[in-house]
């Protein structure tokens, strides 16, 4: 009996006793001694040409669904359309062509509408130009802004109060 052949009775008896370490020992006895295959050098490249093949045709036949599928939903597209052109006649041309008319003339009269209302605001922003414009308006107006500083500015030294400075109710005590 060949070592081979006391090695493979050993590790399956080692199985069957539920020897575990002796079984993997043996089991890897086993493996080591099987003969190495290697490769022919030609290996390689018949491999990847053969998986090359394979890539483009499925390439090719995915491409070929994909057309069938375009060509097929077209038809059946062409097919409805014919059929409920026949069916429905003219309404369909009609709805159509009074769907979109309104929308264009929705569209020119909300045009229009704005047309004139940005024309109504440039008049009475050139109105309100014109009336502040006016010298003595402009004076008044100057004036009013020139009070309302001076009233900011004495609220800002009543209430200013900064750390090492004495605030105006500190200097009155």
């Amino acid at each position: 009996m060949d070592m081979r052949r006391r090695d493979i009775e050993q590790w399956l008896m080692s199985e069957r006793a539920g020897a575990d370490d002796a079984a993997e020992g043996a089991f890897a006895r086993i493996v080591q001694a099987l003969p190495r295959i290697e490769p022919r050098a030609d290996f390689v490249d018949r491999v990847g040409r053969a998986v090359w093949l394979a890539e483009q045709h499925r390439r090719r036949a995915a491409q070929r669904a994909r057309l069938t599928v375009g060509l097929l939903v077209t038809c059946a597209g062409l097919a409805i359309g014919i059929a409920a052109i026949d069916y429905l006649g003219l309404w369909i041309a009609e709805a159509v062509a009074s769907l979109t008319s309104r929308g264009v003339v929705g569209f020119l009269a909300l045009l229009h509408t704005a047309v004139k209302s940005w024309s109504l605001v440039a008049r009475i922003g050139a109105d309100v130009g014109t009336v502040v414009a006016m010298p003595a308006n402009t004076m008044a107006l100057l004036t009013i802004e020139l009070i309302g500083l001076l009233g900011v500015f004495g609220l800002r030294r009543l209430l200013h109060h900064e750390p090492g400075t004495r605030s105006s109710l500190e200097a009155r005590t």
